[in-house]
């Protein structure tokens, strides 16, 4: 990568597609034979954000995640982003199976925020977003912007509770990521 001197003091979130598990994992494996662990370079997983509307791709997904963590510590990288997911029984087995890797993981969406001009409420107890405010309510009982930001502060202590978790990162050693699929009644909410 001849533009590296270029681009210093950035790293790059490099992208990995496909339509299919394999597919998948073979851009991954070219991607990371440019990857520099040196440089910071975060590995980016795009083509799952509709997850949450097409709960069967959670299966794929933690196949593709299962094979892919593996292959991210081996060659030293040790962040991985999420693009678009908003779906947390999906986010919060991710993010303990990077972890078990040794791999931060990060993620994006703007959900919250958008959950908020609807009147819907982050509820760290169930992790999911629930309706508190109808539509007539809006700019009488609730601002969006205001709903937009609660929902924020409310995930990101979500997420600090979820980080206070201990995980067992030799079971990368061993071979052994979290490999059960989703329960059925987890993959229905």
């Amino acid at each position: 990568m001849e533009h590296r001197r270029d681009l210093k003091g950035r790293k790059l979130v490099l992208s990995c597609q496909g339509i299919n598990a394999n597919m998948y994992l073979r851009c991954m494996d070219d991607i990371l034979e440019i990857a520099s662990p040196q440089q910071g370079d975060v590995i980016g997983m795009g083509g799952f954000c509709i997850i949450g509307q097409q709960r069967a791709l959670a299966s794929q997904f933690f196949q593709v995640l299962s094979k892919a963590l593996p292959r991210l510590h081996a060659v030293g990288l040790d962040r991985v982003h999420f693009f678009g997911i908003g779906y947390f029984p999906v986010l919060v087995r991710a993010n303990i199976m990077c972890r078990q890797a040794g791999i931060v993981p990060s993620y994006d969406t703007s959900s919250y925020e958008f959950n908020g001009t609807m009147g819907r409420v982050f509820n760290p107890l169930t992790a999911s977003l629930n309706d508190v405010f109808s539509k007539e309510d809006k700019r009488q009982l609730y601002h969006p912007a205001d709903l937009a930001l609660l929902n924020i502060r409310l995930v990101q202590n979500f997420w600090d509770e979820v980080d206070s978790l201990q995980v067992d990162e030799a079971s990368l050693r061993e071979g052994q990521l979290l490999k059960r699929t989703p329960s059925k009644s987890a993959s229905r909410r």
